[in-house]
Order: C-alpha cells, then sequence, then structure tokens
C-alpha cells in the first residue's frame, strides 16, 4: 500500500480505537492436531459452517504500556488501519510478537506485511534470536500469512485458553522466524 506510515502507538492517542478495533475474522476450515508417537500432524479440515473469531480488547493497555516496540498503520487520510506490539525477552533471547491486527476491510493491502517486516526489523535490531508468535489453530488467515512470510511451525499447546473464552476445538500454535545464525534451523 503507498501512502503508508508507521508510528508508536500512544495509548492516550489511540487507546480508545484500540478498545474498539475490530480483530475479527472468519474462517470455514481449521487446522486439526492429529497426536503421533512423540509429536503430531496438523490436518486442514472444513468446519461445518464458517465462523467468526471477535477478539476483545479489554487487556491491550497491559500490553500497550508493557511493549518494547509498538506500531500504528496510518493511510493517507490520516485513517489507523492496524497495529502492532512486541517485547523482548531476555532470559531466552526471544523477540515476542503480541498482536498484529489489521481491520477486516483493509486487509489484502500490504498492511500486515508492512507491520511484519517493520517487526521483524525491529528484532533484528535487539540481541534476539528470532521472532515467536502465538496464534490459533482456528486462525487460518493468520497460519496462512505467517507461514508465507518465513515463518515456521515451533510447537503448539492443546490447553492454553479457556474452554470458556474459545471456539470448540481451538488450539494454540507458536511460531518462530530465526533471526540470528544461532536462530536458524539445520
Amino acid at each position: 500500500m503507498t501512502d503508508l506510515r508507521l508510528r508508536p502507538l500512544d495509548w492516550a492517542q489511540d487507546g480508545e480505537w484500540l478498545l474498539a478495533f475490530d480483530g475479527s475474522y472468519s474462517t470455514d476450515s481449521i487446522l486439526l492436531i492429529d497426536p503421533v508417537v512423540d509429536g503430531f500432524v496438523l490436518r486442514e479440515a472444513r468446519l461445518p459452517e464458517r465462523c467468526t473469531k471477535r477478539y476483545h480488547f479489554a487487556d491491550l493497555r497491559d500490553d500497550v504500556e508493557a511493549a518494547d516496540w509498538t506500531a500504528v498503520a496510518i493511510d493517507a487520510t490520516g485513517e489507523r488501519l492496524g497495529f502492532c506490539i512486541a517485547h523482548y525477552e531476555i532470559w531466552n533471547r526471544r523477540a515476542v510478537l503480541d498482536d498484529l491486527f489489521v481491520l477486516p476491510g483493509a486487509r489484502g493491502l500490504g498492511i500486515g506485511k508492512c507491520l511484519l517486516e517493520t517487526s521483524l526489523a525491529w528484532a533484528r535490531g535487539t540481541e534476539a534470536r528470532h521472532l515467536w508468535l502465538e496464534t490459533q489453530n482456528l486462525n487460518l488467515p493468520a497460519v496462512n500469512f505467517y507461514r508465507s512470510r518465513g515463518f515456521v511451525l515451533s510447537g503448539l499447546s492443546t490447553d492454553l485458553y479457556d474452554p470458556a473464552q474459545v471456539l470448540p476445538g481451538e488450539m494454540a500454535l507458536f511460531f518462530s522466524y530465526p533471526l540470528s545464525p544461532a536462530g536458524h534451523r539445520p
């Protein structure tokens, strides 16, 4: 997208917008997790009906305030179209992409790619070995986006989420992108 600029998130300026942000996605598929000896296999399957997942951003202020790096994407008219939030974990030299969201009507315009590339540039400026993130097996649009950008599945959790707050079968998937020779896989 041309005429896109990024600036840091500022809670005083962006808090109300962030709390009202529509970070929902719709999908008609899921990555099923089939256990095998000492591992698992992911298998894409169609859902009986299309579902929509909505995120509640009530704790977003904590993410913004704890972040080491943030960005909001703004178009030429000044409209905010997406944002990302990241932090650095010194104990394992890992940069973590806590949030990356683009408004539904602005998806497919390169905004997510711009936010992700800028996040990677920030992470390369730290001592991080890789940029790590978590998404859901139900969020195939995000899974496909991260895979297309070079992220690789690095793990999963079948019990990370509170069952009262997720859709049936929803599980956490963890992806990483190596940033340094020590972070590269053989």
